[in-house]
């Protein structure tokens, strides 16, 4: 009996945490996200400083950046992009809820961006000029997400 008597009140502290969380409790999900645009961030950096001349091209370099942006780009994300966790109840993100509304653009996007960093990551190691060739279809897919589901910041 004294087992039941401490299981029914664990039951509903678990059932109570869990739907809290699920309820909108996203700061995994945003700081996740995050993360993994702040490593297409930190890569995408590094080539487009090369691209720019404002860093001396490095093919090894430049070869090992685009293929982590591919990785990156390619990797499954939807658990990081739960409904809710937008802006409009999230101080700490800038993702529009519009992004939920209209899901298969942003996927689109995303799509695009795998494409362009898969060309990125083939191209890359070729010279400055298929450097700053590739970049173009990258820096677009980014742009293209971020004008229609970011907010400024």
């Amino acid at each position: 009996m004294s087992k039941l008597k401490l299981t029914i009140p664990m039951c509903v502290i678990a059932f109570t945490l869990s739907t809290g969380t699920q309820a909108g409790d996203f700061d995994s999900q945003i700081e996740a996200r995050q993360s993994w645009m702040n490593l297409l961030g930190y890569h995408s950096g590094i080539l487009g400083n090369m691209a720019r001349g404002r860093m001396d091209y490095d093919a090894d370099l430049a070869t090992a950046s685009a293929k982590n942006m591919a990785l990156a780009a390619q990797m499954n994300n939807a658990s990081m992009w739960p409904m809710g966790s937008d802006m409009s109840a999230n101080d700490n993100t800038v993702a529009k809820a519009e992004l939920w509304q209209n899901f298969a653009d942003a996927g689109q996007h995303l799509s695009d961006l795998a494409s362009a960093t898969k060309t990125l990551e083939m191209n890359a190691g070729n010279g400055l000029e298929a450097l700053q060739a590739s970049m173009k279809a990258v820096g677009e897919a980014c742009s293209g997400c971020h004008r229609q589901f970011r907010a400024k910041r």
